[in-house]
């Protein structure tokens, strides 16, 4: 069979058939076809044998009815597909990189950037007859929708904050001394959270602060689901407070919530593994306990009773100045953020598997 429809010739003799299904009962019949230019079609005759649908498919729609209909045959005609692997970037990190796009661009601009995406990501947006801001919600709402969603092998988070952490680059490149930067306060937002991951925009790129290996984003993920499953809900409230006060800039108050969450942590898993515990005021009986019941390991430093091990000096570095410290500053409240959470997470995983350092 051969149809010509808007100057394009579909060939059902000359193309190879990929998947289709036919009506015993009746003329009706469909396929799915690679013409040998290599372009996708498809075609869909009805029960009295008349043309229903004849229409050009592109690579992704034509990949979507494979998933779907034929999954083995999908490697086989679009090549290796990426597996699964860990976000790279916190949801919050992403949520604010799209605020960045959308905040930084025109209505035209921002369709011809959800058109870069694809049609997948371009159809879930609304036009621009539409607000900047529910443009951006969509997006937003097509990414929590879409875990791991790849984009020629890209995944569409990383895609987003790249993205997002160009525009800042650009924005900086504006000022003498791009570390004094007055930047609008959708990008201030954004880079706070990225500090808060270990990456930084120095130099137009976007740049690691730590190794890979270190693990932020996993350690926190691991810590949210532990205080969870073991109801540690002060610690973890205040965990969550230190977060949105370093996100928002307010480092003394991030600091206080830091050295609070690690305080409860450390009371919490003392009072599990002896009630006695409970009875001990917060904080240095508590790990002077933890220590006893060999939690906190003395021949490893991390504990001493004359106050110089290893969490005895955290604690002293995380509010030299008390519960309610002076100012701080950007570099050094994100430092706090990341021992904590490393610090925390290792001792957290410790008691989940009932070891002993």
């Amino acid at each position: 069979m051969r149809i010509v429809l808007d100057g394009i010739a579909y060939n059902t003799d000359t193309a190879t058939k990929i998947i289709g299904g036919s009506n015993p009962h009746s003329d009706a019949w469909w396929g799915l076809y690679r013409a040998q230019t290599g372009g996708f079609f498809k075609i869909v005759v009805d029960h009295h044998g008349d043309l229903q649908e004849c229409r050009l498919l592109s690579a992704v729609e034509a990949r979507a009815s494979l998933e779907k209909s034929a999954n083995h045959l999908v490697e086989e005609y679009f090549g290796s597909m990426p597996e699964p692997s860990s976000t790279r970037f916190y949801r919050r990190t992403v949520i604010a990189a799209i605020d960045v796009i959308i905040g930084a661009r025109s209505q035209a601009a921002i369709t011809s950037f959800l058109i870069d995406l694809g049609p997948a990501v371009y159809k879930a947006v609304r036009d621009e007859n539409f607000s900047a801001q529910r443009r951006g919600n969509d997006l937003k709402q097509f990414v929590d929708g879409h875990p791991a969603f790849f984009i020629e092998g890209a995944s569409l988070e990383d895609l987003l904050v790249e993205k997002a952490a160009s525009d800042v680059a650009k924005e900086q490149e504006k000022f003498f001394d791009p570390s004094e930067a007055a930047l609008p306060s959708v990008m201030e937002h954004f880079r706070r959270q990225l500090e808060q991951e270990g990456f930084v925009v120095t130099e137009g790129v976007l740049r690691r602060t730590l190794p890979t290996d270190v693990g932020l984003l996993h350690a926190e993920s691991e810590l949210m689901r532990l205080f969870n499953r073991y109801n540690f809900s002060t610690a973890k409230g205040h965990l969550e407070q230190a977060f949105e006060n370093h996100g928002q800039g307010n480092w003394a108050a991030a600091n206080g919530q830091l050295r609070t969450c690690f305080d409860a942590l450390l009371d919490s898993i003392a009072e599990h593994l002896d009630p006695t515990a409970s009875t001990l005021g917060s904080g240095q009986l508590r790990r002077t306990k933890l220590a006893a019941l060999n939690f906190l390991s003395i021949p490893l430093n991390e504990w001493n009773n004359d106050g110089k091990g290893f969490i005895n000096g955290l604690v002293k570095r995380l509010h030299p100045q008390g519960a309610h410290p002076g100012l701080s500053d950007e570099e050094d409240c994100t430092f706090r953020l990341h021992v904590v959470l490393l610090t925390a997470a290792l001792l957290l995983r410790r008691f989940d598997k009932g070891r002993r350092p």
